[in-house]
């Protein structure tokens, strides 16, 4: 399955599949920056029902928050911390690394 998304701006972007059903709407409205909604398209003939997913509270000092399914989760314990290393290759600067759990590294991009 193909997934479009129909903006360069994924917090406020809609999903659609190959035939251009929409899938999942994210929105952050801009009054309200703090607050992204989820939301899930289910198809029934040839209309949809919406479906509120997940929102997610964007906060800096005391942690984002995401609700989902019900539950609410700091977006540190439901996504996992990744750790950041950074390397020196030969004749290169220094290139930032994403090192997973299970030490899967993936390089992010050269820093300038």
């Amino acid at each position: 399955m193909h997934l479009v998304f129909s903006a360069s701006d994924y917090t406020n972007s809609d999903i659609s599949d190959e035939r251009g059903h929409v899938l999942y709407s994210v929105s952050t409205p801009r009054a309200s920056k703090r607050t992204t909604t989820i939301t899930k398209y289910r198809w029934s003939g040839p209309s949809s029902v919406p479906e509120t997913m997940a929102t997610i509270e964007w906060h800096e000092l005391k942690g984002t928050l995401i609700r989902f399914n019900g539950d609410e989760t700091k977006a540190d314990i439901m996504l996992g911390k990744r750790r950041w290393s950074k390397y020196v290759l030969p004749y290169q600067s220094p290139t930032p690394y994403i090192v997973d759990e299970l030490m899967d590294i993936q390089q992010v991009g050269a820093i300038s």
